[in-house]
């Protein structure tokens, strides 16, 4: 495939170089010199190699003869004379020495030299072109992978980037040393590795003195310091920090403990991470007392500078040029301690170069109806003519419902590679860089493993036979854009040839050390030792950048579901209709639910609904559910406002922690004291039936008063333990702003016992509770109407009392879907559960929203009440 138009006939025939746009002919004609008047022209196919009269110069449409004569030959003979059998080198022509007999080699050239070198290609008279491309030694180099066989992926034609990348590799001058200097130093062995220096003395003559190195002393450096030598190689789990390191000796003894020597050096993990730094430590005493120990301590203070000052004392400055970084760029002063020291700027990511100066390429990936992963491995490829290709590996973690990945790289590429979970996707493939791709990936795009295509006998062959078969499956299949085995990836051409290239993807991106992570979360890393990336894979509901947080710690949230649907800075009409219809629903929910609220309080401040303690209950309940419908609404436009820069930084910290600390908090509280209050009604009536006459009306209201009070402090304070925990977390990478609880392992085994608490007991209450006072009192009419059977009057206790089991069914019917969300489901990635979560959690506020309908409507006592009370107004 590499031989197709490359300017040199492989075939003898020519055939592979038919139809190239590298030259002027039309199909069916080839270009070569006419020997006539030494013009291009185009020779048809019929007269390659006809084995008759010659028709090109130097015999190029019959080059068969110089490759029969010469089948061995180390040189490139392809140049044949006219009427006889010399075959000549392309070093021959043009170099005033006639080789022919005929003089044919010299008559073409018109006093120019013939040049066919490398070096040559570009400044090629047409002559030379088509002369220098039948060369073989000209084209029997190596063919490195390219995709000039291939059609552009994304196919847009906008930035076309075509510069070259000699700026990519950043060359540092090398130091020239004037000779003079060295004369000038006319004792530079008197000092042992020191410094001559002269002082002057009287009669004004002169004398020499050494300036020793810390590892020298004497008057002529002639003693060695016994010292500690320290070779390091520092590693930092934050590839952009920037950390002050001080290594000291301390004199150990019984008494005290004195810092002999110390050191500082900055360490910059994204530029010295595969440094060995040297350091010596040299102790006080000449010699050392050996009798004492020296360990590292500390307890003596000394001066650690800051990034700007060096120093014993921090009194000296060394500061960076202004505005020495562009785009946002952080400063780094120069190390004096580093011989040839220079400030380094620390780029964003999306920036690089000496001074931040540069742009990176941009890659917008977007993912078409695969499923979500955890994160994307993206190999980037960048072609070139003289090596093979550069593969440069990124990883990135994805966060719930993100549909759309971006990747800053500081080189150009041709092809990228998207890994998600198993499979492989050919997301870029351009014969020119860009500057900025937008592209998508679906499973038309995806690498098929050769096991889906070929059958078990193909795939039992050892490798090298079994790649024979592969050029036959784009052949064979053209709907196929790229296969893959455990050695090679293959792209399909626009001939429906295989173009495979190496590819390991069995790459290991375990982290060395995992205690970067936590929760129990995967370490990858693109690179064992620097690496450039690092992230955790977090376990089921747990997030952040080392998954220290967990996503249900009060519950499911609207946090959760609504944070990666708002867009910054947006109004409410330009946002996702996803937000659109939360917000419709949401102000239907508070309508009806204020309605409900201050028509159920209506009713239960009536004295005669207020006789037993299941009216202080549900008159509690009723203002419970007014604040929590109040505060469910208030939670999602602070939630949105959140998102809304407008305001200010200030205001919109504020927003961000009331939200978290005070909103979410108190709704929860609210939500879960509602369903206790219930609870606490179902529980008042099965107490009144059993007791009977003996229940005591005036005892059970002040019971209910303190029951209210001493529920909400219960539910109160042990909530608290999440609030303590409870705070903002900023996500940087991802621009968003999460309500998070950092959670230990007792604490989720306790928020997920104390979930599953609120929600089944009381639903568990209201329905033990209905169906004791159902088949007690059936029990009781028994007794007196000893003519009717114990299930028909069951089926009459039923029908008669229906009210109080339909109040707790449609609780546990409304509540089901938040609970199942909040402890069976699993943190899914996946965008089509995103409406089952968010139904789920807006069906937990109905009952809150209907309290009117489920305890006044379905109860004739309640319902009877609430008329009187309409007459009144």
């Amino acid at each position: 495939m590499y031989a197709r138009c490359d300017g040199y006939w492989s075939c003898s025939d020519g055939r592979d170089e038919n139809n190239c746009s590298r030259t002027k002919c039309h199909s069916g004609t080839y270009a070569c010199v006419s020997p006539i008047n030494y013009t291009v022209i185009c020779l048809s196919a019929e007269q390659v190699n006809d084995g008759k009269e010659v028709d090109c110069l130097g015999a190029a449409d019959e080059q068969q003869e110089c490759r029969w004569q010469y089948p061995t030959s180390e040189f490139s003979l392809w140049f044949r004379c006219s009427n006889d059998d010399v075959c000549l080198q392309s070093s021959k022509l043009c170099d005033n020495n006639l080789n022919c007999p005929l003089g044919d080699d010299e008559h073409f050239c018109n006093n120019l030299t013939f040049r066919c070198d490398k070096g040559s290609v570009h400044n090629r008279s047409e002559i030379e072109g088509v002369l220098c491309g039948l060369s073989k030694a000209e084209n029997d180099r190596i063919k490195y992978f390219s995709v000039h066989t291939s059609s552009n992926y994304p196919s847009s034609e906008e930035n076309i980037f075509d510069e070259t990348i000699h700026w990519l590799i950043e060359r540092h001058p090398l130091i020239n040393i004037n000779a003079s200097q060295i004369k000038d130093n006319l004792w530079p062995w008197y000092c042992n590795r020191g410094l001559i220096i002269h002082t002057l003395i009287e009669n004004n003559s002169y004398d020499k003195t050494c300036m020793c190195p810390p590892s020298y002393y004497g008057h002529l450096c002639q003693y060695q310091n016994q010292r500690i030598g320290l070779t390091l190689r520092l590693s930092s789990i934050d590839r952009h920090a920037t950390y002050a390191f001080v290594i000291m000796l301390i004199d150990d003894n019984d008494q005290e403990q004195k810092i002999d020597a110390y050191d500082q050096l900055v360490y910059i993990a994204k530029q010295n991470c595969s440094i060995k730094l040297n350091r010596y430590l040299l102790f006080s005493t000449r010699p050392k007392n050996v009798s004492k120990n020296y360990r590292s301590a500390n307890n003596q203070s000394i001066c650690v500078c800051p990034l700007d000052k060096f120093g014993s004392q921090c009194l000296l400055t060394s500061t960076c040029p202004i505005n020495a970084c562009q785009n946002n760029g952080k400063c780094i002063p120069a190390d004096v301690t580093i011989p040839q020291s220079d400030y380094t700027c620390i780029c964003p990511d999306r920036f690089f170069g000496r001074n931040c100066e540069k742009s990176k390429f941009r890659l917008d990936v977007s993912l078409d109806a695969i499923h979500i992963p955890s994160y994307l491995v993206a190999y980037f490829f960048t072609l070139s003519n003289k090596s093979e290709p550069i593969k440069t590996i990124i990883l990135r973690k994805l966060s719930l419902f993100q549909h759309i990945v971006t990747f800053h790289i500081m080189i150009p590429f041709h092809i990228v590679i998207i890994k998600a979970i198993d499979k492989y996707y050919v997301a870029v493939l351009q014969q020119s860089p860009k500057t900025y791709i937008s592209t998508l990936i679906s499973s038309k795009q995806e690498c098929i493993p050769i096991e889906q295509l070929f059958n078990s006998t193909v795939l039992t062959m050892v490798q090298y036979q079994r790649i024979v078969f592969y050029y036959d499956l784009c052949r064979r299949r053209f709907d196929l854009t790229c296969f893959i085995d455990e050695f090679y990836i293959c792209l399909c051409t626009n001939d429906h040839h295989a173009n495979c290239m190496e590819f390991n993807h069995d790459r290991n991106f375990q982290c060395i050390l995992n205690n970067h992570c936590a929760n129990g979360a995967q370490c990858l890393q693109d690179h064992p030792i620097c690496p450039s990336t690092r992230i955790c894979i977090c376990a089921n509901c747990f997030f952040g950048n080392k998954c220290q947080f967990y996503a249900k710690g009060l519950g499911s949230t609207l946090d959760e579901i609504l944070g990666y649907e708002f867009k910054h800075n947006t109004v409410l009409s330009k946002q996702s209709y996803r937000i659109k219809v939360s917000v419709v629903i949401t102000m239907l929910i508070f309508v009806i639910g204020i309605i409900n609220s201050i028509l159920s309080i209506m009713t239960f401040s009536r004295k005669k609904t207020q006789t037993v303690g299941c009216g202080i209950y549900l008159l509690a309940s009723s203002v419970v559910s007014l604040v929590t419908v109040t505060l469910f609404t208030l939670k999602f436009w602070f939630l949105f406002l959140s998102y809304q820069d407008s305001f200010g930084q200030s205001v919109r910290q504020f927003i961000l922690k009331a939200n978290c600390l005070c909103i979410e908090f108190l709704l929860k509280i609210f939500l879960y004291l509602g369903n206790w209050l219930n609870a606490c009604v179902a529980i008042e009536r099965t107490v009144s039936v059993f007791q009977g006459i003996c229940f005591n009306k005036n005892k059970s209201k002040q019971i209910a008063y303190y029951i209210i009070i001493l529920l909400f402090l219960i539910i109160f304070c042990l909530s608290i333990t999440q609030l303590v925990k409870l705070h903002v977390f900023e996500d940087k990478i991802e621009e968003r702003s999460w309500c998070v609880v950092t959670y230990s392992s007792w604490l989720q085994i306790y928020s997920s016992i104390w979930i599953f608490f609120h929600y089944f007991a009381p639903l568990f209450i209201n329905l033990l509770s209905a169906l004791l006072i159902i088949i007690k009192t059936t029990h009781q009419r028994v007794g007196t109407q000893t003519s009717l059977s114990f299930l028909i009057l069951l089926r009459h206790k039923l029908k008669k009392y229906k009210y109080l089991l339909i109040s707790p069914a449609i609780i546990l019917i409304l509540t089901l879907p938040h609970f199942i969300i909040s402890i069976i489901l699993d943190c899914n990635k996946s965008s089509h559960l995103f409406w089952f979560y968010l139904i789920g959690y807006f069906l937990s506020f109905i009952p809150a929203a209907f309290i009117f309908i489920i305890f006044v409507v379905s109860s004739p006592l309640y319902r009877q009440e609430f008329k009187k009370t309409q007459m009144l107004f």
